[in-house]
């Protein structure tokens, strides 16, 4: 069987079967490799949803549709994987094993999303698919992060939750301090005018 074609039966499994197929270790190469791959097969399949549901926007979504998957959705999995890493091993001392271990389980758990993105562009279902994706990546990450990083499936459970609440902490206190630099400049300028 090629190697596309064993991907693709192999992200199948994983939507599936995440218990038994997301203990299969992939460096960062092959695990984008095997990301890329899916990807194909989901921005074809938009490619023609788009084309029979939203004709006149088409190209632009195609390409919006293009740089989310191909360059931003990795760069997300290669920034909350070291996150994670950081959060889970030297903060908590939770995960037993290295970053390739919670990268592959973020690439395993993007599969959702990316198989069902392409539904998308479909008017009636496509807030709703992506919704589901984004329940079963979460579903998939506890289970592929339990797997490769050999802790139980709570402790993975609690790792997501605690580093979520971390970042959304960090990211509320960044907002405050952007907000207020943004409005003592503002407030500068406005006194500078009533001189």
């Amino acid at each position: 069987m090629p190697s596309y074609t064993k991907d693709i039966y192999h992200a199948l499994d994983v939507m599936l079967k995440p218990t038994a197929t997301t203990k299969r270790m992939m460096d960062i190469e092959s695990g984008f490799a095997f990301y890329y791959k899916v990807s194909v097969l989901s921005l074809v399949l938009f490619v023609v949803t788009s084309l029979i549901f939203n004709y006149s926007g088409a190209v632009f979504a195609v390409i919006a549709f293009a740089a989310l998957y191909w360059i931003m959705v990795p760069l997300y999995i290669i920034i909350q994987s070291a996150i994670f890493q950081f959060v889970c091993n030297f903060v908590l001392k939770e995960f037993k094993r290295g970053y390739d271990e919670t990268m592959a389980a973020f690439v395993y758990s993007m599969i959702p999303l990316l198989m069902l993105a392409w539904l998308s562009s479909v008017p009636a279902i496509g807030a709703l698919a992506v919704a589901i994706g984004l329940v079963w990546a979460l579903f998939i990450l506890i289970i592929a992060l339990s797997n490769l990083q050999r802790v139980s499936r709570l402790s993975a459970f609690v790792a997501i939750i605690l580093t979520l609440i971390v970042e959304f902490v960090l990211f509320g206190l960044l907002a405050v301090v952007f907000a207020l630099g943004v409005f003592g400049v503002f407030s500068g300028m406005l006194g500078a005018f009533h001189v």
